[in-house]
């Protein structure tokens, strides 16, 4: 592989012992006893051609200068891959386009708050208000009470603005009936002996169903009377 980086377009590698092994850092023993290797016939070779040796010498009568045997097809080898390479970087480009395109608008890169318009998204959540736990039928939209609730929580005041990430987070939270419900009990868990309690509002509201399992299952430690 060193040699193939070394060669020129022809497959030449027009270099001494000592020079390539002061190139690729490898100790010059080591150059040696591989380049004899690679001169050598291999009879289990997959390419017979040249008795399946790898490199030849360019003059005889000199212990150094070499070229690649079959340097056309190693060539073509790496050409290949090399397009499978930017084929899959194109299609995760396309991908990582297309997902952006789809789930959010853009944001300021340079900054952590949203500069998005969000009230249309927030418009468009409701949640049905008959299922258990929830008082009253209908439909209702529980995003600004859930936020407002959530930000008071983290110590948000009601015009604190929110990074995009979180406020996409937020909505799929408030897709939920009884998000407020399940926030109480998420909230009672942390400041009742929460052992490692979500520090931000982004990480609480992407790992919503698994917080609110935690605080679920969750008991308290007996006080010791002693």
């Amino acid at each position: 592989m060193d040699m193939l980086v070394l060669a020129d377009s022809d497959g030449v590698v027009d270099m001494t012992h000592e020079a390539i092994a002061r190139v690729t850092n490898v100790p010059l023993d080591w150059v040696k006893r591989s380049i004899h290797v690679l001169e050598s016939p291999d009879p289990k070779s997959r390419t017979p051609d040249n008795s399946g040796a790898r490199i030849a010498r360019l003059d005889e009568h000199r212990e150094w200068g070499w070229v690649i045997l079959n340097y056309d097809r190693f060539r073509e080898i790496a050409t290949e891959e090399q397009r499978r390479v930017r084929t899959r970087e194109r299609v995760r480009r396309h991908r990582e386009k297309r997902t952006i395109s789809i789930e959010k608008p853009k944001c300021n890169a340079d900054v952590t708050l949203c500069n998005a318009d969000v009230t249309p998204l927030y418009a468009s959540v409701s949640v049905s208000t008959s299922g258990k736990g929830v008082q009253g039928k209908g439909e209702r939209n529980l995003v600004p009470q859930l936020k407002a609730e959530v930000g008071k929580h983290y110590g948000r005041g009601p015009d604190d603005r929110w990074g995009c990430d979180e406020e996409y987070a937020l909505v799929e939270v408030a897709k939920r009936p009884a998000a407020l419900e399940e926030f109480d009990t998420i909230r009672a868990y942390y400041r009742n002996g929460a052992e490692y309690p979500r520090t931000q509002v982004k990480t609480l509201l992407e790992n919503w169903p698994g917080e609110l399992d935690k605080a679920r299952n969750h008991k308290p430690k007996e006080k010791s009377c002693f």
